[in-house]
C-alpha cells in the first residue's frame, strides 16, 4: 500500500513538474521516414542514405539500430548527432524472392526524451530477374511545412493489479515547421484523467504530458489511446495484463 502511495505521489509530481510547460533537447529529424522504393528486384542490393538532423537544442547520442530482417543492416556515420548538426543513416537492403508486397521496419534508440524513431521501408519485388547490381538512393527531404508530430511511444505493455491506475509517461515532439496543436486525448476502453487541453508544440520542442487512466472492462486487454491533433489523429496502443 505504501510502495503504491509512493508511485502515485512520484508520478503527481511529475505531471505537476513537467505537463505546465514545453522544454527542448535532442530531436531528431529525419529526411523521411516511410521510404516508397517502388519495384524492386531479389537478391539486387539497395545503398539507402537517409539525412537526418538535430533540431533540438541539446546532443543525441544513437544507442542501438535494430532491423526486422536478415535481408537489412543499417549504421549511422555520426553515433553522437550536436546540435544542428547533420549526419547520415544508411540502409543495406537485399530483397529476397516471394514476400511482396514488403513492408521493413527499422529502429532507431536514442537516449534522448524522445528515445525512439522507426524508418518503414515499403515496396514491391519485380517477378522478372535482373542482373545482381548495386542501386545507389539518396532520399530526398521531405517537406515539413506543416507540423509533424512524433511520439516517444507508440506501443505500451503494462502490468498492474486489477482495478489500479494504469500511468502512461508520453513524449511528444513536433518535427515540422508550422506549430502543432493537441485537441483532444480519448479512448473508448480507458477511462482516460482529464489533461489540460490544447497544448502548443513548437518546431523541436518536447511536451511531457503523462496519462492516467483506468481499464473500464477488466476482460480487455487491448486498448487505443487516440491523439487529435491539428494535423492527424494518431493512435497509441496499450496492452494489459493483471498481476494476481
Amino acid at each position: 500500500m505504501r510502495e503504491k502511495f509512493f508511485i502515485n505521489f512520484i508520478f503527481l509530481l511529475l505531471l505537476i513538474l513537467n505537463v505546465t510547460a514545453q522544454e527542448r533537447g535532442g530531436v531528431l529529424r529525419f529526411a523521411n521516414q516511410n521510404i516508397d522504393l517502388e519495384t524492386v528486384y531479389a537478391e539486387n542490393e539497395y545503398h539507402i542514405t537517409i539525412p537526418v538532423v538535430n533540431i533540438g537544442n541539446s546532443s543525441v547520442n544513437v544507442l542501438k539500430i535494430d532491423t526486422d530482417c536478415g535481408c537489412s543492416n543499417a549504421s549511422i556515420n555520426k553515433e553522437t548527432i550536436a546540435i544542428g548538426d547533420t549526419a547520415f543513416f544508411t540502409i543495406n537492403f537485399t530483397p529476397v524472392e516471394g514476400e511482396t508486397p514488403f513492408y521493413r521496419n527499422i529502429v532507431i534508440q536514442t537516449d534522448a526524451k524522445i528515445s525512439q524513431y522507426t524508418i518503414v521501408l515499403q515496396g514491391v519485388l519485380s517477378p522478372f530477374l535482373k542482373e545482381k547490381n548495386l542501386h545507389e538512393i539518396l532520399v530526398p527531404w521531405k517537406s515539413y511545412h506543416k507540423s509533424h508530430p512524433i511520439f516517444s511511444n507508440y506501443i505500451f505493455q503494462v502490468r498492474s493489479k486489477k482495478g489500479d491506475e494504469i500511468n502512461l509517461p508520453i513524449y511528444l515532439t513536433n518535427v515540422g515547421e508550422k506549430t502543432l496543436h493537441v485537441e483532444e486525448i480519448s479512448s473508448n476502453t480507458l477511462d482516460v484523467e482529464e489533461v489540460k487541453l490544447p497544448r502548443s508544440v513548437l518546431k523541436g520542442e518536447v511536451l511531457f504530458f503523462p496519462i492516467t487512466a483506468k481499464v473500464k472492462d477488466e476482460n480487455q486487454y487491448r486498448h487505443y489511446l487516440k491523439v487529435k491533433t491539428d494535423e492527424r489523429s494518431i493512435l497509441i496502443r496499450i496492452h494489459t495484463s493483471f498481476i494476481e
